[in-house]
């Protein structure tokens, strides 16, 4: 989830926005898909159950973001994205079979 987070942020912070929208992006982009599954599934939403998922998503963006804000890898922004995007399908992948 937290690499699903990272990604929101990276993939946002283009458009400036201030900490609690990037927050709310990497939220959304975490347990966005999770959230669709567990719907057309019929079966409890997983974050409701533990919110533990959204703490971990939370933490994970704020902290993505402060990064960014006092570091200057705003050029090789792209190329983190990719990493981290490429590592969260690789866990999603793992954990569907």
């Amino acid at each position: 989830m937290a690499v699903f987070a990272v990604t929101g942020v990276l993939a946002a912070i283009r458009k400036d926005r201030d900490i609690l929208g990037l927050v709310v992006l990497g939220l959304i982009t975490a347990v966005g898909g999770g959230t669709i599954r567990d719907v057309i599934l019929g079966v409890p939403v997983f974050w409701i159950a533990d919110t533990t998922y959204l703490t971990v998503s939370a933490a994970a963006s704020a902290v993505t973001f402060f990064l960014l804000k006092i570091s200057s890898i705003n050029d090789a922004r792209y190329r983190i994205l990719l990493y981290f995007d490429a590592l969260g399908v690789a866990f999603f992948y793992k954990n569907a079979f």
